[in-house]
């Protein structure tokens, strides 16, 4: 293999590892196909471990549709707030539930270090990320601060602005507008870097294409940098180790600066219910399985359902009952009935005689317990 055929590999190679992701668990990564349609997946197939797994985005241009949603790692209710993730990704046991738990009235001090969330100095849970970390703490700070009589109707408004889907609508709409120059100039460093720079080397060798790509690169990837950091600055002001770590590799990173949309885009929906996202995003083929599964979730959840705590158990079970009437309501909206979803469906074979009402799996009449969610007792197929 001659010099130049080995760069155009590397650069592929390169290229390809870009659209590498590692998702934590508790996250739905949302990415446009090469049909140009959403899909979604979660870590924990088939490379990955008890923090998350590894996630592919597509390898063709454009590189925009990237957007990630993640589950709550808290529970509220009036009473206070607990470490404990009320709902859990479909096909997947893994939970962030330490089961803390603090009364409002004894909350003096929250901030974010990092990615994570310290309640009066003690780290109480950790965020995906620390944008997510900072938002966290900002919820609990205004929280904290409301009077009682406010904390249940702020909850309830909470949990109702993240499946707002006109409100996830106008952020995306927004984004796509404040992102217009920034996806041209992506667009275009694509092209140059994988087309034109390669060409130019491959014709005129080496060092007489450097004189021209050395600078055309320098100049594109500097003005992608600049509209990378003032947006993100917009977009999300707390997060500035995020900010600075961007900008140093968008700069001196060309295979990072032409995906920089979807760098931006990959945390624009954090503060949305995965449904919300997924009813935005999928078409009915694949929004309606997901949501199938998530109710049965809510419904059925993973055991144990509550921590041992009294105190932590009453703030989970209370936030579960919001959770459960406001995405009832949201899946009406969308045409599903919540009775329908949780109907069993066909055997998949004779023998089974048992279904677990949670995760659907069915067994024989044998079987008492599904062991994957925990112990759920199993009901009769009918």
């Amino acid at each position: 293999m001659s010099g130049r055929e080995s760069l155009l590999l590397a650069l592929v190679v390169l290229h390809l590892l870009e659209g590498v992701l590692w998702l934590s668990h508790g996250t739905l990564l949302f990415r446009k196909t090469l049909r140009r349609s959403f899909d979604w997946l979660q870590p924990g197939g088939t490379v990955g471990n008890r923090r998350g797994g590894f996630g592919f985005v597509s390898p063709l241009p454009p590189f925009t549709g990237v957007f990630a949603a993640k589950l709550l790692p808290l529970a509220l209710s009036d009473e206070g707030v607990a470490a404990f993730q009320t709902e859990v990704l479909p096909g997947t046991t893994t939970l962030q539930r330490s089961g803390k738990s603090i009364g409002w009235s004894a909350l003096k001090d929250v901030h974010a270090d990092e990615r994570k969330l310290r309640l009066n100095g003690d780290v109480f849970c950790e965020g995906d990320s620390v944008h997510q970390a900072h938002e966290l703490a900002k919820l609990l700070r205004q929280l904290a601060a409301a009077k009682e009589a406010q904390r249940p109707e702020l909850i309830r408004t909470l949990i109702a602005d993240s499946l707002d889907l006109k409100r996830l609508e106008k952020t995306r709409a927004d984004f796509d507008k404040a992102t217009a120059f920034l996806r041209t100039a992506s667009l275009v460093l694509t092209a140059f870097l994988l087309v034109l720079g390669p060409v130019t080397i491959w014709q005129f060798g080496w060092l007489p294409a450097l004189w021209f790509i050395l600078p055309a690169l320098f100049l594109q990837t500097g003005l992608i940098t600049a509209k990378l950091r003032k947006l993100h600055r917009q977009l999300y002001p707390t997060a500035d180790d995020d900010r600075f770590r961007l900008t140093l590799l968008c700069f001196m990173a060309p295979l990072v600066a032409m995906r920089a949309p979807a760098i931006l885009s990959r945390s624009l929906l954090e503060g949305f219910h995965p449904l919300a996202v997924a009813a935005h995003l999928l078409d009915k083929e694949s929004f309606n399985p997901l949501a199938r599964s998530w109710w049965h979730d809510l419904s059925h959840p993973i055991l144990p359902a509550v921590p041992a705590d009294v105190a932590a158990a009453q703030i989970v079970a209370s936030f579960r009952d919001l959770q459960r009437d406001a995405v009832k309501r949201f899946l009406t909206g969308q045409g599903l009935d919540g009775d329908d979803l949780l109907k069993p469906g066909p055997r998949t074979d004779p023998s089974h005689a048992r279904v677990c009402p949670r995760c659907e799996t069915q067994f024989t009449s044998a079987a008492t317990q599904c062991r994957e969610c925990g112990g759920i007792v199993l009901v009769a197929l009918p």
